[in-house]
């Protein structure tokens, strides 16, 4: 039974680390060289940075609003249900891309004083244009998760890296003035490439509806109000430091060289979140049904395990680079000096790490649970916290201020959560430490073992890694309660047509893909 759970978690795992790292290479490779190209105008590099800020909370906001309504609703719906779900996803995904368009329109030039970012607003005009070609890029890759496919978003997703990539690392080494209007435009070429790519992979799973379903647009838009809310949130949140630098600075000047200066250090931060959100992309789903079939005890048990795996890959990271943040900077930047002070600040914001995977899964754990009112209303108390507390550490403390203030956001914010996660399904925080031990001991036996039977090595490490139906057993002797909760919390299940969400009737693992009434597509790989 545990062979095929145990097949997800890796396959899915697999695919999805390596988008997140292949990414990640991709994206910091184009950093790398554009810290380069404007070390000697950094207001410049300042003003990018900005706008790749607000078109990636935007991206995130977007997904947020269709992913995981579509994922829940669509995993084990009817053949009927499924297109009238996909017809109604993909109307709302337009409609949210034209507002967001026109409020974008509408803000640019305003941001652009604001922010004191000279060039903005022609950026952010160029990129509403990236944002319609990235409509059906979003669609196309969300319905293949929903479907349990990994493989068709890493190759779109690694087909529109590479085009930006590539566009770069070739004007850059060409000895070409790289321009930021052209950049810009780029990412418009590039997001039409990678949906036409997604697109192939997608074909098998793109079943619509010729007539809108407006009772199942309502549900989707309804649950995905809140994560939509949550997620744009959480990249307010997030860019809030580039942002109150950007305001509270002096002079314009003064306001994108602080903006360019703290950017690598987020950087560098941001490698190190790439397993927290590959874990969350593979937790949802097997959240959904777990809370099904096992109840609140069951995700309680997923949410600890997973967070303390998280933590245990973390830690040794950590401590690297707060021993030695210079190598980091110089090989990210070119030049420390060019840079000075972006090692400072990289020893405080290494520390965001230690709280991010706690967050992220609790806003995964919150929309299973259907509760993702409280995700957004977390988002909110802290984005409001930490733009108090941004504006306090920064009129102090300068640039490194913004690390300080972030800093103390996400201790309270942790604090906040595991009381709310213990309320609702029992979370125990030192039951997570534990998990985090368990993978270290687990790892060390696996390689201790390896010598003399190296058959267990792979067997041992994805016991530690992958949280599967066997291993509630070794939950509930170390617990002494049964993964299966006796009153388990149900999330809200569509009632359309008064259709289940398993309509076979049959009795599935938690961990095995959905079972459909319609034949199962094939892998368009």
């Amino acid at each position: 039974m545990a062979a095929a759970p145990r097949a997800y978690w890796l396959r899915s795992g697999f695919f999805t680390l390596v988008e997140r790292f292949a990414l990640q290479a991709l994206g910091m490779g184009t950093v790398m060289i554009l810290l380069r190209a404007f070390a000697q105008h950094q207001e410049t590099y300042g003003v990018w940075v900005l706008y790749t800020v607000v078109a990636a909370f935007l991206e995130v906001a977007r997904n947020g609003l269709i992913q995981n309504a579509l994922v829940k609703y669509a995993s084990g719906a009817t053949e009927d249900n499924y297109r009238r779900i996909g017809t109604a996803s993909f109307v709302l995904n337009i409609a949210v891309t034209l507002a967001v368009n026109g409020v974008l329109l509408l803000m640019a030039s305003w941001l652009s004083t604001v922010l004191k970012a000279p060039g903005l607003a022609p950026l952010i005009r160029i990129y509403a244009v990236a944002n319609l070609a990235m409509t059906p890029l979003t669609q196309f890759n969300i319905v293949q998760q929903a479907n349990l496919n990994f493989k068709g978003p890493l190759y779109a997703n690694l087909t529109r890296q590479l085009l930006f990539f590539g566009f770069v690392a070739f004007t850059y080494w060409s000895g070409r003035r790289l321009i930021l209007e052209q950049l810009a435009w780029m990412q418009v070429i590039a997001a039409f490439v990678g949906s036409l790519v997604a697109y192939r992979h997608a074909r098998p799973y793109l079943r619509l509806s010729p007539s809108l379903d407006l009772v199942w647009m309502g549900k989707l838009a309804r649950f995905g109000v809140f994560t939509f809310g949550t997620n744009l949130g959480a990249m307010i949140y997030k860019a809030t430091d580039r942002f109150m630098l950007g305001i509270l600075m002096p002079t314009q000047l003064a306001a994108m060289r602080a903006v360019a200066l703290l950017d690598p250090a987020l950087r560098i931060t941001g490698i190190m979140e790439i397993p927290i959100h590959a874990m969350a992309t593979i937790v949802y789903p097997q959240g959904a049904r777990r809370l099904r079939s096992g109840g609140t005890k069951a995700i309680q048990y997923l949410y600890e395990k997973s967070v303390g795996t998280l933590l245990a890959l973390l830690l040794p990271l950590c401590i690297v680079v707060l021993l030695v943040p210079g190598i980091f900077i110089t090989f990210l930047a070119g030049s420390e000096e060019a840079f000075a002070g972006a090692s400072d600040i990289l020893r405080v914001t290494i520390l965001y790490t230690l709280f991010v995977p706690f967050g992220r899964q609790f806003g995964t754990t919150m929309d299973v649970l259907g509760k993702p009112s409280w995700s957004f209303g977390f988002v909110l108390a802290s984005t409001m916290t930490n733009i108090v507390s941004n504006y306090f550490f920064i009129r102090a403390y300068g640039v490194i201020g913004a690390a300080y203030g972030t800093l103390l956001t996400h201790f309270v914010k942790f604090i906040a959560q595991q009381i709310a996660l213990n309320h609702f399904i029992g979370v125990r925080t030192l039951r997570v430490f534990g998990y985090t031990l368990l993978f270290y001991r687990q790892l060390f036996e696996a390689l201790r073992g390896a010598w003399n039977e190296p058959d267990r090595l792979m067997e041992k490490l994805r016991s530690a890694v992958a949280p599967s139906a066997a291993d509630g057993l070794a939950y509930a002797d170390h617990t002494g309660s049964s993964p299966a909760g006796e009153n388990g919390a149900r999330t809200e299940e569509p009632a359309h047509n008064g259709q289940a969400p398993d309509s076979t009737g049959q009795h599935q693992h938690p961990d095995a893909p959905p079972a459909r009434a319609h034949p199962t597509a094939s892998d368009p790989s």
